[in-house]
C-alpha cells in the first residue's frame, strides 16, 4: 500500500507486542474469514498510526480532515488509509499469500474465496464490494429539453423525468427551475429571502472584521466547537 514500505511495516510490527496474536491469525490456515478480517483491520489501523480500538474508516476520515485543513496542494487519495471494504480484500490476499509461502505452495486453498476472481481465465484482484459513491451521486443526469414547448420537462422525453430525477441547475435550458420538473435546491429565492441572506452575510462579514488574525486561524467548519 502507498507509503507503507516493507521495512517500516516490519519495524512497526516488531515494536508492538500486541501485534503478535494478530499476525498469528493472518498466517494460520484454519481460521474464518471474519477472524482474518478483524485481525487485519487492527494491524492496518496500527500501521496508519491509530490504536487497536480505532476504526479504519474513522481513521481514514480523520486523516482526510487533517490533510484538507492543512495542506496547500490538492489531496492525493492514495495517502489516506484504505476503506475497510477495500482493506478486507487486501487482507484476504495477504492471508492466502502467507499461508502458501509457509507451506511452500503445498496448501490447497481456493484463491477465489480469498480476494481474487477469475475473469477471462485470469485471476484478478477484487478491489472492493462497494460502489465508488451512492447511487444518487452516480446518477447525476441533465436534460436538454427546449423551453419553447408548452410543458417543458413533463414527459418521458425528458431524461431527468425518465430516470425519476428532478431537473438540476446543470440542465441546459431549464436550469432546474424553469420547467415542470424543478429541483427544490434550484428554485430561485424571492426578494425577501434574498434580502435576509444579504443581511446575514453582512453580519457575518462584521464578525470576521472584529476577529484577530489568531482567532481567524480557528474558523474552520469541522474545528469550530460550540460553547456551552
Amino acid at each position: 500500500m502507498h507509503g507503507q514500505g516493507k521495512a517500516s511495516v516490519w519495524r512497526k510490527i516488531r515494536s508492538n507486542d500486541s501485534t503478535l496474536p494478530l499476525t498469528d491469525v493472518i498466517e494460520s490456515l484454519h481460521v474464518s474469514h471474519e477472524s482474518v478480517v478483524e485481525a487485519g483491520l487492527k494491524l492496518l489501523t496500527l500501521l496508519y498510526g491509530g490504536k487497536l480500538t480505532d476504526s479504519l474508516n474513522q481513521l481514514r476520515y480523520a486523516r482526510y480532515i487533517d490533510i484538507t485543513a492543512s495542506a496547500m496542494t490538492p489531496l492525493r487519495p492514495e495517502r489516506l488509509p484504505p476503506t475497510e471494504n477495500a482493506a478486507k480484500y487486501h487482507i484476504f490476499r495477504t492471508h492466502i499469500q502467507v499461508v502458501q509461502w509457509k507451506s511452500l505452495m503445498n496448501t490447497a486453498i481456493d484463491a477465489t474465496e480469498w480476494g481474487w476472481k477469475i475473469t477471462d481465465g485470469q485471476y484478478i484482484p477484487i478491489a472492493t464490494d462497494l460502489e465508488a459513491a451512492p447511487d444518487y451521486m452516480l446518477s447525476v443526469i441533465r436534460c436538454k429539453c427546449k423551453m419553447e414547448t408548452k410543458h417543458p420537462c413533463s414527459s418521458q422525453h425528458c431524461t431527468c423525468v425518465k430516470y425519476g430525477l428532478a431537473c438540476v441547475a446543470a440542465c441546459k435550458h431549464c436550469n432546474g427551475h424553469d420547467c415542470e420538473n424543478p429541483s427544490v435546491a434550484a428554485v430561485v429565492l424571492d426578494e425577501t429571502d434574498s434580502e435576509e441572506i444579504v443581511q446575514e452575510q453582512g453580519e457575518t462579514d462584521d464578525l470576521y472584521e472584529e476577529m484577530s488574525d489568531e482567532s481567524l486561524e480557528l474558523v474552520v467548519p469541522w474545528l469550530v466547537e460550540e460553547v456551552v
